[in-house]
């Protein structure tokens, strides 16, 4: 995310906020703790838990974290790449393999011939092997997200400008024909069946669309995701409840908007923040967190235990300014629910006590 961008991030949410188009969200009753994990300063492209494990990718590296250990000790298990002209762009644990994407950086035009963008390691990271994907690989461009979502049933999904499918654990692949060119895909492990996309059109107003049926046909969502589009150019995020594939969350540019009927109708049940990404609980069905940028430009996690009916917000007391996060990761460590946060300034956690 350059510079650019975020300046006009905080301009947005910061208008809306002034706006008053939404009050303050109801308290939920607990409470919460932080804690620095690391990276401070440095920029964090994407988090993933697994287990007692913590994957976090910042530095042209990714790096491991066992969580049993009681004081912070990461191991760099990264993929091996020129970080002058690349970054990790996701990552994503599944029963499958531990997956990593590799993206150029901005500004990278000449890539070599040998450019690869999916690596899965099944030793934790210790060591990883190459999937060729259609041999797109050169296709990949900074101004394009590159994102994962795994399934069961072997289907795997990869995200690069094009929406590509496997049914065979990456051995071939299929294009799925879908609209736009997506900045973010969400496949939910609970219904599978459904794959959302989305980001911004030509014309810089939302995008979105999904599919119900593994991506073999699409509906086009955006003239239902907002009432005015030319505030809210893009859709970064959208999270599905576990217990009602119809109930989705989408966050956009300064609020966070809820379906209870899949797509066709939508209402604004959090207004001040952009969500550039959610999770949903690893113990509560309701739960689901949220987090991106605040009005305040600093630290925070959004929770509601209503699935986004009512939310409480938890901001970071020391947070430096500016602050926004890119990614998040939710498990359940020593009998307590706890959310990784990569930030543009290091990796943080938040305890549920």
């Amino acid at each position: 995310m350059n510079t650019n961008r975020v300046q006009l991030f905080f301009i947005l949410v910061i208008f809306i906020s002034a706006c008053g188009t939404e009050s303050d969200p109801d308290p939920i009753e607990w409470k919460g703790s932080w804690k620095e994990m690391g990276f401070l300063g440095e920029s964090i492209s994407a988090v993933e838990a697994f287990d007692e494990l913590l994957f976090v990718s910042g530095s042209g590296q990714i790096f491991r974290q066992n969580l049993a250990e009681n004081v912070i000790n990461w191991k760099g298990v990264g993929v091996e790449f020129d970080p002058e002209i690349a970054e990790v762009s996701d990552l994503l644990y599944s029963e499958f393999g531990f997956y990593s994407v590799i993206r150029s950086l901005p500004g990278i035009n000449d890539l070599p011939l040998d450019f690869k963008t999916l690596y899965i390691s099944t030793d934790q990271g210790d060591s990883w092997s190459h999937i060729e994907i259609s041999n797109m690989e050169r296709r990949v461009r900074p101004h394009v997200m590159v994102e994962l979502a795994v399934c069961c049933n072997h289907i795997l999904y990869g995200l690069s400008g094009f929406l590509y499918k496997s049914e065979d654990e990456g051995a071939t692949w299929k294009i799925l024909d879908h609209r736009g060119a997506p900045r973010f895909l969400y496949l939910s492990p609970d219904h599978p069946n459904q794959i959302w996309l989305g980001g911004q059109t030509n014309i810089l107003t939302p995008h979105i669309e999904m599919s119900d049926d593994y991506g073999e046909n699409w509906q086009s969502l955006s003239d239902k995701i907002t009432d005015n589009p030319l505030n809210e150019g893009r859709v970064y995020s959208v999270i599905i409840s576990p217990n009602d594939e119809k109930m989705v969350l989408s966050g956009l540019s300064g609020r966070v908007r809820k379906s209870v009927d899949g797509g066709k109708s939508w209402e604004t049940v959090l207004g001040g923040y952009s969500i550039l990404t959610f999770a949903n609980s690893t113990v509560h069905s309701d739960r689901v967190f949220a987090s991106g940028i605040s009005p305040q430009g600093v630290l925070f996690v959004a929770v509601s235990d209503n699935y986004g009916d009512s939310w409480q917000i938890e901001q970071y007391p020391e947070s430096p300014d500016e602050m926004y996060v890119n990614d998040m990761a939710v498990t359940t460590f020593e009998g307590e629910e706890v959310v990784y946060l990569g930030t543009n300034r290091g990796v943080y956690g938040f305890r549920l006590l």
